[in-house]
């Protein structure tokens, strides 16, 4: 079994975040709704082997004060090309900044655009 940790970090300028993530294997688990406040983080950590049915984590998130905007988006995706070249490890950190949505690349030492956020109308996740 190998151990992967999904981390979603609030760093929007003055605004509080909810998140709600949701996973879909063989069955559904719902891991329920938090509130992050500015700087704070959400994890999950999730078990899995090669030999296991894929494991899907999608959040929504929800800004109120400044963008009143709600996104959905996919965190964990159990396949070798998201693990190796999204993520670049175990753990997927994700930070929410006021435009995009990052996530941590470990390879590559640095975060990278994953999808923007902030404008309905042009959302698209990064290939």
């Amino acid at each position: 079994m190998v151990q992967y940790i999904v981390n979603i970090e609030n760093n929007l300028n003055n605004d509080n975040l909810d998140v709600h993530c949701l996973e879909y294997t063989k069955r559904y688990i719902d891991y329920g709704s938090h509130h992050l406040l500015k700087n704070a983080n959400y994890s999950i950590t999730l078990k899995t082997s090669l030999l296991s049915h894929i494991r899907i984590i999608t959040c929504t998130l929800t800004c109120f004060i400044n963008c009143n905007t709600t996104i959905g988006f996919t965190a964990f995706l159990g396949r070798p090309n998201f693990i190796d070249n999204k993520c670049g490890g175990r753990h997927c950190f994700f930070k929410l900044e006021d435009d995009e949505i990052y996530l941590y690349n470990i390879k590559k030492t640095k975060y990278e655009k994953y999808m923007m956020w902030w404008n309905n109308s042009s959302l698209k996740e990064f290939k």
